[in-house]
């Protein structure tokens, strides 16, 4: 179930793996051995080695960051998202896709909308039965993230996004 040894076939994209099967064969008259390894991926995909990391200064209702990405799939974001004051149902989406948290961030919590674990998480704690919609994606060549609240007063938010781009 663990899939996080990372696979390199090409400079600067990782395949995310796991060992199926290994066995070994040792020649000992002719001191010679070989092994075989056999390794699978949860998805066919080849991710980027490095992680693109976008600050988000949240100070409008709404607030939108352009983010793009050089592969040839759409990216999974991993959005971070912490008030300075309380917020009612935050909510962030793409122009297609949107995910609303259906509670309240209390000032200085961490909310967290996890699209690679497809989980939401506030101050760690899994909350993913209380949000509603789909994860937003950044598209190849660039998506625009709105976020938006039910609050009438606009808090201030910090807000982060991390993805790393995918090919086929």
């Amino acid at each position: 179930e663990d899939y996080s040894a990372e696979l390199s076939v090409r400079m600067g994209r990782v395949l995310f793996v796991r060992r199926k099967a290994f066995s070994r064969e040792a020649d000992r008259e002719n001191q010679l051995g070989s092994f075989a390894l056999t390794l699978e991926a949860r998805d066919p995909y080849e991710w980027s080695a490095g992680e693109t990391v976008a600050p988000w200064a949240i100070d409008a209702d709404p607030s939108e960051l352009g983010v793009s990405t050089s592969g040839t799939v759409d990216a999974l974001p991993v959005i971070t998202l912490t008030p300075a004051a309380d917020v009612t149902r935050p909510a962030v989406g793409d122009g297609a896709r949107t995910l609303t948290y259906d509670g309240v961030v209390a000032a200085g919590q961490v909310l967290v909308f996890d699209a690679v674990q497809s989980r939401v998480t506030l101050d760690g704690a899994d909350v993913t039965p209380y949000a509603v919609g789909d994860f937003p994606r950044i598209e190849p060549g660039g998506a625009t993230l709105a976020y938006s609240d039910d609050d009438v007063e606009m808090p201030v938010v910090a807000g982060e996004v991390r993805f790393r781009d995918r090919w086929w």
